[in-house]
């Protein structure tokens, strides 16, 4: 016998997705604030140059870190992919949104590129290479 979803439950549904979408929003703002006080540091011997990686850790660890506190770290996963991963796939980091019964709502797959990686030729206009992308694929279930 098939089983179906009463009103009730779908609405219930959508307003869970709802607050964990709003909830992701403020992680991503949070944690692109906290990346933004970080460069805005001024060094005077202009020697400081962060790589990719560690800007994105710095926003990984910030946007983790805001999602614990607000308690829903089991609703919104980070993963991130190895160099191997990340090579082969073209993705940095996943991000998953799932509902209070572990129900995946969204997926997104991300690149993490610094722009000056882009100027100085980690990729030409010609082969496309190097092109930024965000998010680089979005799945919903």
């Amino acid at each position: 016998m098939g089983q179906k979803v009463s009103q009730e439950d779908n609405q219930e549904n959508k307003a869970d997705t709802l607050v964990i979408c709003e909830v992701f929003s403020q992680g991503v703002l949070h944690a692109s604030q906290r990346l933004q006080d970080y460069l805005s540091f001024v060094d005077p011997q202009s020697k400081f140059q962060p790589a990719t990686n560690t800007l994105s850790e710095i926003f990984l660890v910030n946007f983790i870190g805001f999602c614990v506190g607000k308690g829903v770290e089991e609703q919104i996963m980070t993963s991130q992919m190895t160099k191997q991963q990340s090579s082969l796939l073209g993705v940095d980091w996943v991000w998953t949104l799932c509902g209070s019964v572990r129900q995946i709502k969204l997926q997104m797959a991300l690149q993490a590129l610094q722009l000056a990686e882009l100027l100085h030729g980690k990729g030409s206009a010609e082969d496309g290479a190097g092109t930024l992308r965000w998010p680089t694929r979005v799945s919903r279930a």
